[in-house]
C-alpha cells in the first residue's frame, strides 16, 4: 500500500511501519428498526451538543467509525464473535487515560442500516448488543458513514478541535445486496484526497472482490472468526495515535495476528 499526505494518515499492512498519522448514559437495549431506516440526531441537537461535549474535553479527537454487517448471515457464532471483538475494544480502550478521551467513536450497524452508538468518548455511551437480522445495504451504510463523518468533522471545526485523520472500519461477511457501484468512488476520492482512511474487513463468505474494489488499498481477510484479536489490534491503534501529536507519525502494529494471508 502506498499512500502519500502532508496531513496525517492512518493505514496498516501485513508487516509493522513507519506511517504518517494525520455523565454516563445508560442505553437500552436497541430492538431491530425497519429495513432502510436510518437513525440520527437533529442537525441542531447535535451541533450544540457537541458544543457542550468539546468544552468539557477540549483534547483532540480521533474519530473512528465502525462499520458492521449485521445481516442474517452473521447468525451464530459470527454475531456472537463480533460482539464479543467490540466489548474486548472497549474495555481496552478504556484502560488507556488518553485514549479514551481522544477516541469519538460511532457504530453503525447494517443488516437494518442503523447508527447503534452515536459518535462520542467511550465514557459517554454505552454500545448495545448486535443481533443478526435483515440484508445486507452495504451501499446505504457507506454513504450513510461518510455523509455522519463529514457532519463530525464540520462539529471539530465548528468548535475549534483538532482531530486526527479519521478512519472507518467496515466488516462484512457477505456481498452487497444494495448497488455499491455509486458509492465507491466517493470513498477512493475521500481516500485519495487524505479526507479520511478507509480499512475493509472480509469475514468468512464474503466477496473479497467487491471489497477489494471499495477502497484503493483493498481489503483484508479476517483469519477464521478472530474478531477478538483484530479489535485486540485496533484497540492498540488508537492507543499509538492518541499517544501521537496531530499530524505526526506513528508506527502501527503489524496485523499478522488475524489476517489471513
Amino acid at each position: 500500500m502506498n499512500i502519500s499526505s502532508s496531513d496525517s494518515i492512518i493505514g496498516f499492512d501485513t508487516e509493522s511501519r513507519d506511517l504518517p498519522v494525520n455523565s454516563l448514559v445508560t442505553v437500552p437495549a436497541l430492538q431491530p428498526v425497519p429495513d432502510g431506516m436510518v437513525i440520527e440526531q437533529a442537525p441542531f441537537a447535535s451541533a450544540f451538543g457537541a458544543m457542550i461535549e468539546f468544552a468539557q474535553n477540549p483534547e483532540p479527537r480521533f474519530p473512528l467509525i465502525l462499520l458492521l454487517d449485521t445481516s442474517s448471515s452473521m447468525a451464530g457464532d459470527p454475531i456472537a464473535e463480533l460482539n464479543q471483538g467490540v466489548s474486548i475494544f472497549v474495555s481496552t480502550v478504556l484502560e488507556d487515560s488518553l485514549a479514551r478521551k481522544r477516541l469519538d467513536l460511532e457504530v453503525i450497524e447494517f443488516g437494518s442500516v442503523a447508527v447503534v452508538r452515536p459518535f462520542g468518548t467511550l465514557d459517554e455511551l454505552a454500545i448495545p448488543t448486535l443481533y443478526a437480522f435483515g440484508d445486507t445495504p452495504m451501499g446505504q451504510a457507506i454513504t450513510t458513514a461518510i455523509k455522519r463523518l463529514r457532519d463530525r468533522l464540520a462539529d471539530y471545526q465548528l468548535s475549534g478541535v483538532r482531530a486526527y485523520k479519521p478512519l472507518i472500519v467496515l466488516i462484512s461477511d457477505g456481498a452487497p445486496t444494495d448497488d455499491i457501484a455509486n458509492v465507491i468512488p466517493d470513498v477512493h476520492r475521500g481516500v485519495t484526497s487524505g479526507e479520511f482512511q478507509f480499512f475493509a474487513i472480509g469475514v468468512q463468505g464474503a466477496d473479497m472482490g467487491v471489497l477489494n474494489n471499495i477502497t484503493p488499498a483493498g481489503a483484508k481477510k479476517l483469519a477464521g472468526l478472530n474478531f477478538a484479536e483484530f479489535f485486540r489490534w485496533l484497540s492498540r491503534s488508537v492507543q499509538v495515535v492518541s499517544q501521537s501529536t496531530v499530524g505526526g507519525k506513528v508506527l502501527l502494529p503489524a496485523t499478522s495476528g488475524w489476517e489471513s494471508l
